[in-house]
């Protein structure tokens, strides 16, 4: 142990992994250490003994640990961006050889005491009640400007500087009513709260951008999740790290950080539980570490409140989904932030076939639960030290292509550093069909459907009307990626 190493890492967080896998490919000696028995730190899966022993504000224990393996609980539930960075990372890394991905089923947004399913199809917009029929016309227009503007083409900006312009002048140039509004900065830009309102537009231009790019990318949904979890995330950058001569010690507590006369930092002292007090000391010249190994180099911005509830259920109108995210904007419930709720199950590999694992914050109030559904609560009152997987909505399912073959995919079926069976759901896609169908043909083709014929009332006038209105109409669904819900046996987050 007691050895020099280019560079230690302290934490086994999907930051942490990224930066260990990249400086050992760049043929540094790293050392990699965590004072959990489980990969992942903030960003892990766990199961549900591992999780019961995590420390919580309130809620109703685990006992039963029976069908203990079946279990992923993500501690952070997140969706993740179909063309999102990550996503553009792991491509870059070819760390998707050893992750496969789900497409997430369905976005909803709250409002006025209901929820609305975000439409994926131009078919779905039209029957949508989230906006009135002329609202979605001039709805349609934006949409078209915001795709089609191009910074480097001043023929697309049709006269606004969006440098200058605030987003809430930008809105107003097409007549936006308030709801409108509402359900474009908070189910597609993903903003938590308004504050962007009276900031330069260009930033939420191609947030919206980016949505719209990530939900034609894949199929019909923006949002993509690991099978197995998030923790799959970090340890497959750990498996990336560990090829390439990375060391990996969990289960061990770090004593302090060393420095030398000149303050510079000179390496770690630490100790494992069968030292019997023994402390060892790493030496290096770089340190990369998670905030809790350094508190007083650290402080406190903010406060994130998350429960997590396991479900025999699925969530109630959101027609039997398999997983889902449900978005209440701020201003619905009187809260200084966004509550993002997360949706996934047994489709995921997170859970048991036929329950339900939802990730929420203060969801009960505002959405009925079955009376005679159980359910095990656990809340925490901020971001947990560490954490575990669970059902999170928002998968990476880059490719709609058919079941996976034992021939179709170099994936190893050793994972690292967790062993988990091969999956066999039908939506599974591999890295190798996920890299073919992001080509740029799939991700930029953003045909405009018109109208089904099955949606059209059988009047010659109302069906000119709905023809001149919505014949070029835009989806407009989004949901984000920042935090997040599901069936056969979903796990839903909620997060405020």
């Amino acid at each position: 142990m007691d050895e020099t190493y280019d560079v230690i890492v302290l934490g086994t967080g999907l930051k942490e992994c990224i930066l260990s896998g990249l400086l050992s490919v760049d043929g540094k000696k790293v050392l990699h250490l965590d004072r959990n028995i489980y990969y992942g730190g903030a960003s892990a899966s766990l199961q549900l003994k591992t999780l019961s022993e995590l420390p919580l504000a309130s809620g109703t224990p685990i006992t039963d640990f029976k069908d203990n393996n079946k279990y992923n609980v993500d501690i952070v539930p997140k969706f993740i961006m179909a063309s999102g960075k990550l996503v553009q990372v792991l491509l870059h890394t070819d760390v998707v050889r050893y992750l496969d991905f789900k497409s997430i089923a369905d976005t909803y947004v709250y409002r006025a005491g209901k929820i609305h399913h975000v439409p994926n199809t131009d078919a779905e917009a039209i029957k949508s009640p989230l906006m009135s029929l002329f609202e979605k016309r001039r709805c349609q227009k934006f949409f078209m400007f915001a795709e089609a503007y191009d910074e480097a083409k001043p023929d697309t900006h049709k006269g606004y500087d969006l440098h200058k312009m605030t987003m809430a002048e930008l809105y107003g140039k097409f007549g936006l009513e308030p709801d409108t509004i509402d359900f474009i900065g908070h189910a597609m830009c993903m903003y938590r709260d308004d504050e962007y309102l009276t900031k330069p537009a260009i930033e939420a231009v191609k947030k919206m951008q980016l949505y719209f790019d990530s939900l034609t990318r894949f199929g019909k949904s923006s949002f993509i999740y690991p099978l197995y979890g998030l923790g799959e995330l970090p340890q497959a950058f750990a498996r990336l790290s560990a090829i390439y001569g990375g060391t990996y010690i969990l289960n061990t507590s770090v004593e302090g950080i060393v420095y030398d006369e000149s303050g510079k930092v000179s390496g770690v002292r630490i100790s494992r539980p069968d030292d019997n007090g023994e402390h060892h000391l790493a030496k290096c010249s770089c340190i990369v570490t998670d905030p809790y190994y350094v508190p007083d180099k650290v402080r406190v911005t903010g406060k994130v409140v998350r429960a997590i509830c396991i479900m025999n259920h699925p969530v109630p109108n959101t027609n039997n989904s398999e997983s889902l995210q449900i978005i209440i904007p701020q201003k619905q419930i009187g809260r200084k932030s966004d509550v993002y709720i997360t949706v996934t199950s047994s489709a995921n590999q997170v859970s048991l076939q036929a329950s339900t694992s939802l990730s929420a914050l203060l969801l009960s109030s505002l959405i009925p639960a079955t009376p005679s559904a159980s359910s095990t609560l656990l809340s925490s009152s901020s971001a947990p030290q560490s954490r575990s997987s669970s059902l999170s909505a928002t998968p990476w399912s880059p490719c709609r292509t058919a079941p996976r073959t034992s021939s179709s995919s170099p994936r190893a079926t050793t994972r690292h550093p967790t062993s988990r069976p091969p999956s066999t759901t039908s939506s599974t896609c591999t890295a190798a069909s996920q890299a073919r169908n992001s080509s740029s043909s799939l991700r930029n083709t953003r045909t405009l459907m018109a109208p089904r014929n099955s949606f059209l009332v059988p009047s010659l006038f109302l069906l000119l009307l709905f023809f001149t209105l919505f014949a070029h109409i835009p989806t407009y669904t989004y949901i984000y990626t920042y935090t997040n819900y599901l069936i056969p046996q979903p796990i839903l987050y909620l997060i405020y």
